[in-house]
Order: structure tokens, then sequence, then C-alpha cells
């Protein structure tokens, strides 16, 4: 199993980066980079990033960090994607395996006979070159990922970028190859939805067999020793970005982990914890993020988090801070 922040740290060291130098400030340990599904919370992610930044002195940093991808990083599950029969295949791989898991970008596929588009959302509000950073890089390994699988530059049909064009635009088509839309309703990837069908050269039936038992080996390895507080936050910011309108329930998360309610709750008392902690937490998490970097009022705040009035947003942040709303920013009635 391999993630875009392994890709990322193993690029960075390879380049001479020490990692004092780019985890600076982010509470980033050995132990979360070497998780296959890691999260981030936007208070680690976003240093991680700028750190990136400082150290190349190059606004095209995101660009350029993943342009060397290579589906040979992604170790075994890599080859297995390689050795599939199609495209279609390939990328039931990679979803199953849950490889190159972004600790910022949420993804979303829309399919129907005529066109298939995947959608890049950020788990959360940020900076555009917090985004940019993200999306970038994305697109990028999407990219090199195609051409890896087909040999072809045919996969891809565009790439659409909700920001506008930076200064360094016209590395995009050319690392890219395909065409790039700035200031587009969303960021998204345009794919030639024949390329689902087509046959990958580098098919190999007994190679890809050999390939996924041990891909199904390490997953159920992985999954029976991941923290599932770990799991459930991850679904809860990851639902929220999508609609901010309260957070999901237990049920709801259950089901996105393909887990009983009943089991849910046990193995999270297992691990000293409960969903009604989890969720408090998260709630937390999110009403420092918004009174810190967003434009929104208590009021709008209480609602995106699903307090039935200002009033008790406020109660419940002098509960976890001891201090007022208001002591953290003045601007916020």
């Amino acid at each position: 199993m391999y993630s875009t922040l392994q890709f990322i740290v193993s690029q960075l060291r390879k380049q001479g980066f020490a990692d004092h130098d780019f985890l600076a400030n982010t509470d980033i340990t050995q132990a979360v980079i070497d998780d296959p599904w890691p999260f981030l919370d936007y208070q680690q992610y976003r240093p991680f990033v700028e750190n990136i930044y400082q150290l190349y002195q190059d606004p095209a940093a995101g660009l350029k960090l993943s342009n060397v991808f290579k589906l040979r990083h992604m170790s075994v599950a890599g080859y297995a994607a390689l050795t599939s029969q199609t495209f279609a295949d390939a990328r039931s791989i990679l979803m199953k395996y849950r490889i190159l898991k972004d600790p910022f970008i949420f993804l979303s596929h829309v399919m129907t006979d005529k066109s298939w588009q995947m959608t890049l959302a950020g788990v959360s509000t940020a900076e555009e070159h917090v985004v940019r950073f993200s999306v970038e890089g994305h697109a990028m390994r999407t990219v090199r990922f195609c051409q890896d699988l087909t040999g072809t530059d045919n996969a891809i049909q565009a790439i659409n970028l909700r920001y506008s064009a930076p200064e360094y635009a016209s590395l995009y088509p050319q690392l890219l190859n395909c065409t790039v839309n700035f200031e587009q309703p969303e960021n998204s990837v345009v794919f030639n939805p024949h390329v689902l069908t087509q046959a990958l050269p580098a098919a190999d039936a007994k190679m890809h067999e050999i390939c996924v038992r041990e891909c199904d080996s390490r997953l159920t390895q992985l999954d029976e020793s991941s923290a599932f507080k770990n799991k459930v936050s991850e679904e809860l910011f990851r639902a929220h970005s999508i609609d901010s309108k309260g957070l999901i329930s237990l049920y709801d998360v259950a089901n996105r982990l393909y887990i009983s309610p009943r089991s849910l709750r046990r193995k999270l008392h297992s691990e000293n914890t409960s969903f009604q902690t989890i969720s408090s937490e998260t709630r937390k998490d999110l009403a420092m993020h918004y009174i810190r970097y967003s434009a929104m009022s208590a009021k709008e705040i209480a609602f995106s988090l699903g307090y039935s009035s200002a009033n008790n947003f406020h109660r419940a942040f002098k509960q976890w801070t001891g201090k007022p709303v208001s002591a953290f920013s003045k601007n916020k009635p």
C-alpha cells in the first residue's frame, strides 16, 4: 500500500532535504508517514506544504515534485495495476487498496456512457497556494499513472482548474500533455471514456494474480492493525468537506467503513474512545479552523457544524477552550 504522503516524503529525502526542514511545525511523525492511509488535519498539512515551497523556492513545486511519479513507486500494488487486463481493472485496483490516498484531496467520479470526470475537492478550506500544490500534484500523478498504464497520452482529455492561471502556467500543457482550463467551476480531470475498456500493453494474468494475492494479504493485515478512531475522524472530515451541514452520524460512518454500528462502537471502546468523543474533537478542530481562517460568523459556523443555535455553539466552544469565541477572533459576532 502506498500513500501520496509517502511519495512526497520519499522524493524530498531523495533530493537531499532533511526531515526536520520539511516536517517543521507539522507534528507529522514517522508513524504517520508509514501509515498507508494517513490523516492530516489542516494544522499539519498547511505548514508541510509551506515548508516545501520554502525549500524548493519555486512556485511550481506542486507540479515538479510529482512529475517523476511512476507506477513502480507503488511497489506491488503498482505492478498489480500495470498487469491488469484493462484500464477499468487497474482503476479498481487503485480504489480497492486505497492507493495514493491524498491527505488533502477527496475524489469523486461521475461516469456516463459518454463521459468520465473525476472531481478534486479539498477536505478543508485552505489558502489558494495550499490548494494549488495539492491539485497540481494529484493531476500530475494521475497523468503519469495513465501514461504508464496505457503507454500513450490519450487517456485524459482535459484538466479543469478553479484558480487563475499562475505565472508559470506555460508549464501545465508541457508537463500534463493535455488541455488545461483555468477559472473553471471546479477542479476536475476529464477522461476519455473509451479508455476504461482499453486493453493494457503490460497485461499479464499470472503476474497480476500473484500481485493481487500479495496486496490482499497486506490489506488484511493493515485493516486489522489500523486504529478505527483515525478512520472515523477521516470520514467525518471528508463528509463535512462535501456537505458542510453538520457531521454525519455513527450509522453513516459505519456504512462507509463497511462495518455494523454495533461493531464500530465496540472497536472504538477497545481503543478507549467513543464516537461522541471523536465527533466533539472534530467539531472543535473545524471550529478553530473556521474562526482563524474563514470570514464566517459564529452563527454561520454553528450552522455548519450542526448546532441548533449560535448560543449552543458558544457554550461548546467555551467548554473546549475555556475562552469565548471573541478571544480568538474579535471580528466574529
